[in-house]
């Protein structure tokens, strides 16, 4: 009699353990998903939650259904190629403080790179051009924003199409209750 209370015990304590970090494992491996569906998020916020929760799917592989994309891990990357001659890369920090992420769009054509360093809520900071001999700093133009939030967009896109799938136990109800718009964008420290 007492073998099996010491063992319901050491069970129930064990399952006291393990309740936790299961919570704690299956908010944040699915923090992209349980963002997009919930009621009480900005879904215009999403592709800063997308970009800054890359390392979240870069584990999961699956194949790419129109062969175009590219997922780089380590390094928490997305390349898209468009053409043989052009094609852009969205990085997304990770280790940091901060968000701190850019887009990158070469052209293969001009032997052209060009970087656009974006800050947490993905507005342009800077942009530098890389030509084959030179290397400039420019400043940003509402043109360049909107190009860049569409590279974002299509990109955020396909992650969420493609590479995001719903827990097998869905405590949606759970993430609403404790959710924190500035810890999840990460966005505290501004």
């Amino acid at each position: 009699m007492k073998k099996q209370r010491k063992k319901s015990i050491v069970r129930i304590f064990l399952l006291l353990i393990v309740i936790p970090i299961y919570i704690f494992t299956n908010l944040s491996w699915h923090q992209i998903y349980y963002y997009t569906h919930s009621q009480k998020t900005d879904k215009r916020l999403t592709p800063i939650v997308v970009i800054y929760n890359l390392g979240e799917i870069m584990f999961k592989p699956k194949r790419e259904t129109d062969g175009k994309y590219e997922y780089v891990y380590p390094g928490n990357a997305i390349n898209y190629h468009e053409s043989d001659s052009f094609s852009y890369s969205f990085v997304g920090g990770q280790g940091f403080s901060r968000l701190h992420t850019s887009v990158g769009v070469f052209n293969r054509n001009d032997n052209t790179r060009i970087s656009f360093e974006l800050d947490p809520k993905l507005k342009i900071k800077y942009i530098i051009q890389f030509y084959p001999n030179n290397i400039t700093e420019e400043k940003p133009t509402p043109e360049d924003q909107a190009m860049v939030d569409r590279y974002v967009k299509q990109l955020t896109d396909h992650v969420l199409e493609t590479r995001v799938t719903p827990p097998i136990f869905n405590i949606q109800w759970l993430y609403d209750l404790t959710f924190d718009e500035k810890k999840v964008l990460h966005l505290e420290d501004e």
